[in-house]
């Protein structure tokens, strides 16, 4: 077999070589042109602690279309581009989930009481409010109970019914209420006596609108005064009927 023979290398194949090795050495020592992200602040991730503090702003008191709505959508946005805006759904989820962890911590605060003031008002628009009032520590502590809308007659029965109903619903043991404050409308002042008859609980008549009652007396002497005052509450009345027929 015939031996292989070394080529000869000529003078281009040399000076290709030494060109080529003196570029790749170029190519090695040259430094890397910067890009241009670097130079593009990026919006940070929004953490699970910021999407909380969001959702529960929105949570607070607003109406939950809000969410729905472009130009709150674009603030959103522009506060915060990462934040995942939930839909109209999650937040009803949530305000359902927040009213039992609530209503479960109201529980257990309440059966720990020794005292505790039911105060319930019947306003115009038909609601009623009852609100708990104990001490904790030597600290006065309120809670609104509920807010019912008031379908019914407003009668005394119905009335006093409506109270143990919010007060079963709490499971607040009957034997823990001391009183029941109110104001002095007739209907009221009597469900109030028949709580008193069932349970033992105390009546106590709202400084507020015993107050309140004092001055409007005071006022219907002076015949200037209840001429305004009356002028003012019959243009409140045909308000009152232009908004209610406008609803509805």
């Amino acid at each position: 077999m015939a031996e292989d023979k070394e080529q000869p290398v000529t003078s281009g194949d040399a000076r290709m070589g030494t060109w080529r090795a003196k570029s790749h050495n170029l190519s090695q020592s040259k430094p890397s042109q910067p890009r241009m992200d670097k130079f593009h602040q990026k919006a940070p991730a929004c953490t699970p602690a910021q999407a909380a503090v969001l959702t529960d702003s929105i949570l607070n008191m607003r109406p939950l279309s809000m969410v729905e709505d472009d130009c709150f959508k674009a603030m959103i946005s522009t506060f915060h581009p990462n934040y995942d805006l939930p839909s109209r759904t999650f937040f009803t989820k949530q305000l359902d989930k927040k009213y039992v962890d609530i209503k479960d911590e109201m529980q257990k605060a309440l059966q720990e009481t020794d005292t505790t003031d039911i105060w319930t008002s019947v306003a115009t628009e038909a609601y009623m409010g009852v609100t708990c009032h104990y001490l904790k520590n030597w600290k006065m502590v309120s809670h609104c109970l509920t807010t019912m809308p008031l379908e019914e007659r407003h009668t005394t029965a119905n009335i006093a019914e409506w109270i143990e109903e919010v007060i079963a619903k709490f499971i607040i043991p009957p034997e823990k209420i001391k009183a029941v404050v109110h104001d002095n409308c007739a209907n009221v002042v009597a469900a109030a006596k028949i709580l008193h008859a069932k349970h033992g609980w105390g009546t106590v008549k709202c400084t507020g609108h015993t107050l309140n009652l004092v001055v409007q007396n005071s006022l219907k002497s002076q015949q200037v005064i209840s001429k305004c005052v009356a002028a003012a509450e019959a243009l409140l009345n045909t308000l009152r009927r232009v908004n209610w027929h406008a609803q509805s």
